[in-house]
């Protein structure tokens, strides 16, 4: 999928998709240089459990910093919400293998979870937050 970096002039008027190619753009320069230096510049970076729930056969992550190999970052610490906990009551064994997935980037658009019944599973999930812009003394929801 081709990436179409915006142009940013004064006076611009403004649609979510120059922010989006503005991101897209930003994440393929930081896979670019960051292959530089590595080979496979992805897996897991930390991963923590709640040990006291695998006792109760639920694994309950909390936190996780993992690069997809895509170039996804995903760290519940600072910008990401866990996933759910998960029973494991059925598989529970010495060991339990985790699996990390994204759903695959539609480029054909639809990819965030609107709520509605959905063939594929969608790559995004809306939220709505309240942040303080840095400059100022101002609080917007987002």
């Amino acid at each position: 999928m081709k990436i179409f970096r915006p142009l940013w002039r004064d006076g611009a008027f403004l649609v979510p998709q120059q922010f989006q190619q503005q991101a897209r753009w930003d994440a393929h320069v930081a896979d670019t240089v960051s292959r530089m230096a590595l080979a496979h510049p992805w897996g897991v970076l930390r991963a923590e459990f709640d040990a006291s729930a695998l006792t109760l056969s639920r694994l309950n992550a909390t936190r996780l910093i993992v690069r997809f190999a895509d170039g996804t970052l995903i760290d519940t610490e600072l910008a990401d919400i866990l996933p759910p906990v998960r029973d494991v009551s059925d598989v529970m064994q010495d060991s339990v293998e985790v699996l990390l997935a994204l759903p695959l980037l539609s480029a054909s658009g639809g990819n965030l979870d609107d709520g509605q019944e959905s063939a594929r599973p969608r790559r995004w999930r809306a939220e709505q937050v309240t942040v303080q812009e840095l400059a100022g003394h101002e609080r917007s929801e987002l």
